[in-house]
């Protein structure tokens, strides 16, 4: 039975209700205003991380490109170079085999010590080509 007592009754309870709906309502735009700044401000600096990281990223692949290229250019100097020392060698025997059916020492012929050194160096030069490559 509905008396005033209950109607007065379920009036408070409403409006205690009404008072909890109220302070929850009032909470949350101070909540989202809150939340939409932080998250405003962590994507404004994802985004300057992931431009950082482009930047790094196509200045790492122009630098890669630049040493396949010096890679490149290493390559066909040590292949040349290693010709180069095998003419050099091939020459040094030679006179080295004129030399002894001459009886004579092949350091006597003009040009033989210092095209043996330049063999060498040449040598040494594609050995260092293939140690900065490994490395």
């Amino acid at each position: 039975m509905i008396t005033k007592l209950n109607i007065e009754k379920i009036a408070d309870k409403l409006s205690d209700k009404k008072l909890e709906l109220e302070r929850v309502e009032l909470a949350l735009p101070e909540n989202i205003q809150k939340q939409i700044g932080i998250v405003k401000q962590f994507n404004s600096q994802l985004q300057k991380q992931a431009q950082d990281y482009e930047k790094l990223g196509k200045s790492i692949a122009k630098e890669m490109e630049a040493h396949t290229k010096e890679q490149q250019k290493a390559d066909k100097f040590q292949s040349q170079g290693y010709k180069e020392r095998d003419l050099a060698d091939k020459l040094a025997a030679k006179i080295e085999k004129a030399a002894e059916n001459l009886g004579v020492n092949p350091s006597a012929v003009k040009g033989y010590s210092s095209l043996k050194k330049a063999a060498e160096n040449v040598e040494e030069s594609a050995i260092y080509v293939s140690d900065v490559k490994d490395n």
